[in-house]
């Protein structure tokens, strides 16, 4: 009877809406675990390999930003302070073909923890794992976009505690990994409280955008010029990011805008940039006019950098698929107190929608060219995530009952 009693008034303290939100984060879990093991490694990217094969070359001599020099079509991207750091993981063959999928767990977990979730933790775990399918295409390619969230992460750890300066840090290591996020550094003339806090935070993620930089010209003197060389895309007849503007790899919201303006010509392009530039305006107008001025001043600091941070990504002109994983601390903060439902409604769009979405183009359809919606499906699950908070949002501001976000 003490059993029986216990378990009733244990589910009677848990509404329906939370066992649905939890429901529906176990749901989203085994769905895209189920994903993950049908993935077939050598089917697409292989970075993972192209970060050991690079670490020992450079450890043995060789030039690991030459394809020839590493044997795969796709060279070392990243810093050469960066390749001491891989040395420690690579140490076996191991190391590169299966291990990688658990250091990236292990990041993922970390980064999870600093966002200190609380009751929801289930849904925070599934948030990481599972929206737009950002961690299963980690994992697919090999990328190191987990440990760019477990930067990203330390960052808003940080913020959250009101240490702009050491934020601002994290965020400028973020940013030396693959340059673009560099952006992010600008929200921090705005966000921090006081003029002095904004230009100290601006020059200490400056700073730590830049140390990475002066480390590898003072260690590694000789790869900086293949370093840059590599990044301007000067090395003939080798991939280089800078000339992924377009295509299925590149699912960015300037790009979504200028196909559908018409096609991938230069002026469907600059159509494209424009569009964005005034929808990401008038986002941040209706924040600022309708949101910041209800949200305690305490809060608004964060306000402004995450919604600053929403902006600048949303802005960004190329965007990786596995790019998508950066997504879910900002989705968190915006949601950490927003109701069960807003919260299973997104799960369901960002997490169930975006495994799926990916399902449908590499394991069931395996289409050679993709159509509109699957090769955009990331982009348009985000901008339906964001479209409901801010509509719950909105709902809350005319019934006066302020934010969800302070």
């Amino acid at each position: 009877m003490k059993v029986a009693a216990w378990g009733k008034c244990s589910m009677s303290k848990i509404s329906y809406s939370k066992q649905i939100v939890v429901l529906i984060s176990v749901a989203c879990l085994l769905y895209c675990e189920y994903v993950i093991f049908q993935i077939n490694q050598s089917a697409l990217g292989g970075d993972h390999t192209v970060y050991c094969r690079a670490a020992d070359v450079a450890r043995t001599g060789g030039n690991p930003y030459l394809t020839e020099s590493l044997g795969t079509h796709l060279s070392w991207d990243y810093l050469p302070i960066y390749l001491d750091a891989f040395t420690l993981f690579c140490f076996s063959r191991l190391s590169s073909e299966v291990y990688y999928p658990i250091y990236f767990t292990l990041l993922l977990i970390l980064s999870v923890v600093l966002w200190q979730p609380k009751e929801d933790w289930l849904f925070a775990v599934a948030l990481a794992s599972c929206a737009f399918f950002g961690f299963g295409w980690s994992l697919h390619s090999g990328n190191i976009a987990p440990l760019e969230l477990l930067f990203l992460s330390i960052g808003i750890a940080f913020i959250k505690r009101n240490k702009w300066t050491w934020a601002a840090i994290f965020l400028g290591l973020l940013a030396s990994i693959k340059l673009l996020p560099a952006v992010y550094l600008a929200i921090f003339l705005f966000a921090p409280p006081g003029k002095g806090s904004r230009v100290k935070a601006t020059l200490f993620g400056i700073l730590g955008f830049i140390i990475p930089i002066i480390l590898s010209a003072l260690i590694h003197p000789d790869l900086m010029i293949w370093y840059a060389r590599q990044v301007l895309g000067m090395i003939p007849n080798q991939h280089a990011p800078i000339h992924e503007a377009g295509g299925w790899n590149n699912p960015s919201l300037p790009n979504m805008l200028a196909a559908i303006a018409g096609g991938n010509s230069s002026a469907s392009s600059w159509l494209g940039i424009g569009l964005t530039i005034v929808l990401v305006t008038l986002g941040l107008i209706w924040a600022y006019r309708y949101i910041l001025p209800r949200t305690p001043e305490s809060e608004r600091p964060q306000l402004i950098f995450m919604i600053g941070l929403l902006a600048l990504s949303l802005a960004l002109p190329r965007v990786q698929p596995y790019s998508f994983i950066l997504f879910s601390p900002v989705l968190y903060w915006f949601l950490r107190r927003e109701s069960s439902i807003i919260q299973a409604i997104v799960l369901i769009i960002a997490g169930i929608g975006g495994i799926a979405a990916y399902n449908a183009c590499y394991t069931i359809l395996d289409l050679p060219v993709l159509p509109f919606w699957l090769q955009y499906s990331q982009m348009i699950l985000l901008l339906i995530c964001i479209g409901v908070i801010f509509l719950s949002n909105k709902i809350r501001l005319s019934r006066k009952q302020g934010p969800y976000f302070n």
